[in-house]
């Protein structure tokens, strides 16, 4: 009993002698506390290099793939064909009149096609009664969309406005459908930019072109 007891005490005193001391754990957390501001010091300077704002961060980042399908050039060219060509065969019909505004608002499209279509019958031009709107719908403008078979239609409705929009208001009209052109580089000391007679001389030598007009712009 007194050999166990005796080993038991010298056990105790090796494992009180392989404790570190108090003065030993504080040196290891200083020399730990020092390691630790060492690499805070490094990745700060790091990102001090890399930049100094999230902005310029972002700048440099990779753009987020697109999830959406990718349109080849030869499908985009064909859907603006196609709403150049719908554009063409419509004529948008300018009410200019509150009431009449007000009135066409109550109205289902099949009934203001139904009315373009009656005025068209009233025309006195029989080339006109021979046209038909296929749809019609007003606008949040107030104005009135209506869409025909053909450009050649839309085009000669334009034309002949007054052959036929009085029926469906009295001060309607038809908005004109114009391009702009700008030309640049002309010499124009050979004759007189800010003549009329000049500008009426272009609008004859291109008379195949409706409706035009010219405007010098310096």
């Amino acid at each position: 009993m007194l050999l166990n007891m005796r080993e038991l005490a010298q056990k105790m005193v090796g494992v009180t002698a392989s404790q570190p001391s108090n003065a030993d754990l504080l040196t290891a957390i200083q020399a730990i506390r020092g390691k630790v501001d060492v690499k805070t010091d490094e990745i700060m300077q790091s990102v001090s290099k890399v930049g100094s704002s999230w902005a310029e961060v972002a700048a440099r980042a990779p753009p987020a793939a697109s999830k959406g399908p990718t349109v080849s050039p030869t499908v985009l060219e064909a859907q603006r064909a196609a709403e150049a060509s719908k554009k063409s065969k419509e004529i948008i019909v300018k009410l200019n009149d509150p009431d009449a505004i007000k009135q066409y608002r109550d109205k289902s499209p099949a009934q203001i096609a139904g009315l373009i279509n009656a005025a068209l019958q009233a025309s006195p031009n029989p080339q006109l009664r021979t046209y038909q709107v296929l749809a019609a719908k007003q606008l949040r403008s107030g104005d009135v969309c209506a869409s025909f078979a053909s450009e050649a239609c839309a085009q000669g409705l334009r034309q002949r406005q007054s052959e036929w929009i009085g029926s469906i208001s009295p001060r309607a009209t038809v908005n004109r459908q114009t391009y702009g052109v700008l030309i640049h580089g002309v010499n124009i000391e050979s004759f007189d930019a800010t003549s009329s007679e000049t500008r009426a001389q272009i609008v004859r030598q291109n008379n195949h072109v409706h409706d035009l007009e010219v405007v010098w712009l310096a």
